[in-house]
């Protein structure tokens, strides 16, 4: 069903996809263009994680700057109380395999660059795969799904990725870090290179293959060598053999604002007692980002949004 409850500044809305916990649209926005606006899933909406997992993307998202990942718009309430947000489309299709070794290598590039730029940020995309990526009929590349970015050195909470390119360390529980990216772009690369993964099987089985199997390689891909080595420290060899360079994130750690799932307590009780929320902070501190926050939590949650 077409989401006729988005603003009117939303058009030619076409579905592209469909996941457990969201849906997304292409559509023409009156000012930003040709735009894909991803909406919670209704079935989530009265979920308080769900919800906030929604809005975390878009809180990633908002403000970055980086080669070949779609930036941000906007993000709102429907007239239903649906939490969207609204970024530049990335027109095309996933990759299919197998590939010719130069198509290929040129994918990783770019994949490669959208990565350091991600780490440079201070993110680990933490989902990298085939139907994360997008490639438009010119050759263009785009890295999509932030759903599982997180902040370089975060705690890994529980089960989070597509195991089929699961680094060995993040089956073991290590925090998030750039070498496991680096090994999903080695898994994605033996994949489109041979029409199927490296590791194949579930559960323990493939946690094992991964930490032990050595999958022969492509003579004519020597750079998957050093991407899928159970070492971490080796992975970023393979980068700076496909020309790219590794960035450190180069400041300090991203903080996630709001706190998860965000306290609004006080600011409910002020409000109800016919006071008033001031959020003062420098420029680029993240009040924008608390807001938006603010107002898509409270709607999952069923309690009203003031502006």
């Amino acid at each position: 069903m077409t989401p006729t409850h988005l603003p009117a500044s939303y058009t030619d809305l076409a579905p592209i996809a469909r996941g457990a916990f969201g849906e997304v649209w292409r559509a023409r926005h009156e000012a930003f263009g040709p735009v894909a606006v991803k909406l919670l899933a209704p079935d989530q909406g009265g979920d308080p994680e769900a919800a906030w997992r929604f809005g975390q993307e878009f809180r990633r998202l908002q403000g970055l700057a980086v080669p070949h990942v779609p930036r941000a718009h906007e993000a709102g309430l429907s007239a239903d109380g649906t939490p969207y947000f609204a970024m530049a489309l990335a027109p095309g299709r996933s990759p299919e395999g197998p590939l010719p070794a130069a198509q290929v290598r040129a994918l990783l590039v770019a994949l490669a660059e959208a990565l350091a730029g991600l780490h440079a940020a201070g993110l680990t995309h933490g989902d990298l795969k085939r139907e994360n990526v997008v490639v438009a009929d010119d050759g263009a590349v785009a890295l999509v799904d932030l759903a599982l970015a997180m902040p370089i050195g975060a705690a890994r909470e529980g089960f989070a990725g597509t195991p089929a390119y699961l680094a060995p360390e993040a089956w073991r529980g290590a925090a998030h870090a750039p070498a496991a990216d680096w090994y999903a772009l080695g898994v994605l690369g033996y994949w489109l290179a041979t029409g199927h993964p490296p590791f194949e099987g579930a559960g323990a089985t493939l946690a094992r293959a991964h930490a032990q199997d050595l999958p022969t390689l492509p003579a004519d891909l020597p750079e998957l060598a050093a991407l899928l080595a159970k070492d971490p420290a080796r992975r970023a060899a393979g980068v700076a053999a496909l020309g790219v360079t590794p960035r450190p994130f180069a400041g300090l750690q991203p903080v996630d604002l709001p706190p998860r799932p965000l306290d609004d307590a006080p600011w409910h009780a002020a409000l109800a007692g016919g006071g008033s929320v001031w959020l003062v902070g420098l420029e680029g501190g993240g009040k924008t980002r608390t807001l938006d926050a603010w107002r898509l939590d409270a709607a999952a949650a069923g309690r009203a949004w003031l502006a």
